[in-house]
């Protein structure tokens, strides 16, 4: 299974396109984000996951006051979800 090495240009589209939805604007961007790799007590050992937090801003400058949340699985990174914390 691959490492973690970074978030692939669709998982930022996914993330930008939350925020935009949320926020009614359409110039939302990431601008950092955190990553930790976890394991699911219910999964078998070898399933990893890969929890983020994005920062977004408006045109890479103006906050815009809550974070996205990303879970990647790491066994089939294009069923990877966001979700709003605010």
């Amino acid at each position: 299974m691959k490492k973690f090495e970074g978030l692939l240009k669709s998982e930022i589209r996914k993330v930008e396109r939350l925020a935009n939805k949320l926020t009614g604007f359409s110039d939302c961007k990431v601008t950092a984000y955190s990553s930790m790799e976890t394991h699911p007590i219910n999964f078998d050992p070898s399933v990893v996951f890969v929890e983020c937090d994005c920062e977004v801003c408006r045109n890479y400058e103006e906050p815009i006051g809550f974070s996205i949340h990303l879970t990647i699985p790491m066994f089939d990174r294009r069923r990877s979800w966001v979700k709003a914390n605010k």
